[in-house]
């Protein structure tokens, strides 16, 4: 159980002391000469007990209770809590067919492995990963860049989608899922450890994941206007304006994100503050232009409203970008003028 209090600080021969509570100190075995973690990050301070022991824990799954989607969804969740060690037993013997569905689920979701095996049960452990989350958050925006421009080149032939370009654009969604697993892992375990794999606040990693669900929404509903294409013979010709759009300000969005990471990892303040706040914001107003054009353009229901969740999730990740850079120039900037 979380616990705050206020607490004195006092100064012994020139060193400011702090007693750290008594409960805290018996339950994680810090006594005499132990030793403790001390990280801090603007205004906070964390200690963390070196014996600490939750990263050790092994989470028991008893697979014979429940059906593969239920086992899927459970595996994923625990990815997503950033537990490191799960041990799935049964009852009986785990069947070969069993241990193939398991394996499917770990490498299409997850990056866990099998680190043991045995007749009745299977341990699984998380592959480290070294994040270098700037790289993996170009890679979900360069992505979303691909398939647009992946549309576009089919829109200007005015070909229609084939069940080979529905599978790349599928191929890419998957990828995109498991970054975004990668993302909500990295910040559940910040969150619940008290110490980030990254070098990022809390705030700042929040931000982030949002903006990567949203990017995976956003290919979720390419995907299904490929898939009308395919499946149902669908003509998109008449959304190259709106695509052509969209990729214009995700690439916007991809100068933006390179400015804030300039900002972030050395320190630089932001590039033309004022400039890209005016940008954020231009394409904030946008999408009210583009849904009054969407309700005169011929096109079909369906295909419009694949369109407009486009650009209302568009405007969700600008938002997130302004309140972040805002977070960034007036807050985090200005601390570090005053360390």
């Amino acid at each position: 159980m979380d616990s705050v209090e206020e607490r004195t600080i006092q100064e012994i021969r020139g060193s400011y002391i702090i007693y750290l509570p008594k409960e805290w100190c018996i339950k994680n075995g810090i006594r005499k000469k132990s030793r403790v973690r001390v990280r801090y990050a603007g205004p906070t301070l964390f200690i963390e007990a070196l014996n600490e022991i939750s990263n050790k824990k092994v989470v028991t799954i008893q697979i014979h209770k429940m059906n593969e989607k239920m086992l899927q969804y459970i595996i994923i969740a625990l990815y997503l809590l950033g537990i490191d060690k799960i041990r799935l037993i049964s009852r009986r013997n785990i069947s070969l067919k069993e241990r193939r569905v398991i394996r499917r689920i770990i490498e299409s979701f997850t990056r866990y492995v099998i680190s043991y095996e045995g007749k009745n049960f299977i341990d699984l452990s998380c592959s480290y990963i070294q994040y270098d989350i700037w790289t993996s958050i170009f890679k979900v925006f360069n992505s979303l860049a691909s398939i647009l421009n992946y549309f576009l080149e089919i829109l200007t032939r005015k070909d229609k989608f084939s069940a080979e370009d529905l599978e790349e654009i599928e191929a890419i969604d998957s990828e995109i899922d498991l970054l975004r697993h990668d993302f909500e892992r990295m910040f559940s375990k910040s969150l619940i450890n008290l110490k980030s794999e990254v070098n990022l606040d809390l705030k700042s990693q929040d931000i982030l994941v949002r903006i990567v669900i949203i990017v995976e929404r956003m290919i979720d509903h390419l995907n299904a206007l490929a898939r009308l294409s395919v499946e149902n013979g669908h003509s998109l010709d008449a959304i190259s304006t709106y695509i052509a759009k969209l990729n214009s300000t995700t690439n916007h969005i991809i100068k933006i994100l390179e400015n804030i990471r300039d900002t972030k990892l050395y320190g630089i303040k932001l590039n033309n503050f004022n400039g890209v706040i005016q940008t954020l914001i231009d394409i904030i107003q946008v999408k009210v232009t583009f849904h009054t054009f969407l309700e005169r353009d011929v096109i079909i229901d369906i295909v419009k409203y694949h369109i407009l969740r486009l650009y209302d999730y568009i405007t969700d990740i600008t938002e997130l970008l302004l309140d972040w850079i805002v977070k960034i120039y007036y807050i985090d900037y200005e601390h570090m003028l005053h360390m």
